[in-house]
């Protein structure tokens, strides 16, 4: 019954894994298309508010009537406040193009389109990207720590730890939100061996229970109420980061105090299990 669970959790994760990617890639091609275009009509747009007001200078200048018209035209229509701040809102459409690129190359990097094979990856732009998807749950008592130390490539599935970075420091703000209390959240990496990085998510949330606590990695385990979680996500992290990759998953907690949860993983993957 367990490896039938097992095997079942693992087809559930491959099938949400395959539909994420090509939701990604539609969304991304889609937006990118359309970005394109109004990213690389503003430079233009800026040429030609330059050039009609080049023209209306030197229309003035050869015809003093044209002068006259010009000026009046200028009092009635506010000319100088549109000179002033045509440049300013053609800047904010340009940083605004900017952040729907900055949001696709999210996306991007979450799902990992291009990694879906091992491969050597920065397991910092990872945790960043994992942390941006998730930005919507931030509340201001909430405080963020990140401490992203110096890493080596690291050979894996990329999408797949990166599905697992996403679901600690999703539980680790769920945690913080059950409290109205300030809280924390602490994102570490390191080189904990010359073969070895770590990875850290702390929260001051509530913390797990003794008694519980060598059940969280358990299928279908969960003390999320029904409907808001399956049991899966801490199980799915453990198949991930143990059996696929030959890494380490531990999480030490105290009830009042918080959690943390502690990757590990080696910089080329000893043992390889489809997950």
């Amino acid at each position: 019954l367990e490896e039938l669970r097992s095997a079942q959790q693992q087809l559930i994760q491959s099938e949400k894994m395959s539909g994420l990617g090509q939701m990604v890639a539609g969304i991304a091609h889609e937006i990118n298309n359309a970005n394109n275009f109004i990213h690389a009509n503003l430079f233009h747009a800026k040429e030609y508010f330059k050039a009609l007001n080049e023209a209306l200078q030197q229309a003035g200048n050869a015809c003093p009537e044209a002068a006259e018209a010009i000026v009046r035209i200028n009092e009635e229509l506010e000319l100088d406040y549109i000179r002033e701040d045509f440049g300013k809102m053609l800047n904010s459409m340009r940083e605004g193009s900017g952040r729907i690129r900055s949001i696709v190359m999210t996306l991007r990097n979450f799902s990992r389109l291009d990694h879906a094979e091992l491969k050597p990856v920065d397991l910092n732009e990872g945790l960043e990207s994992s942390f941006l998807m998730l930005q919507n749950k931030l509340k201001t008592h909430i405080k963020i720590d990140k401490q992203y130390g110096s890493l080596p490539p690291v050979q894996c599935h990329a999408s797949q730890i990166n599905q697992v970075f996403y679901n600690l420091i999703d539980n680790a703000l769920d945690a913080l939100q059950s409290t109205s209390k300030p809280g924390e959240l602490t994102i570490r990496s390191w080189q904990s061996e010359p073969d070895w990085v770590t990875i850290s998510v702390r929260d001051t949330g509530t913390g797990i229970p003794a008694e519980i606590q060598d059940k969280i990695f358990d299928p279908f385990f969960t003390t999320k109420p029904v409907g808001k979680g399956t049991g899966l996500g801490l199980s799915v992290c453990y198949q991930v980061i143990v059996q696929a990759h030959g890494g380490k998953l531990s999480c030490v907690s105290q009830v009042g105090e918080g959690s943390e949860f502690i990757v590990e993983l080696p910089l080329t993957t000893q043992r390889r299990v489809s997950a």
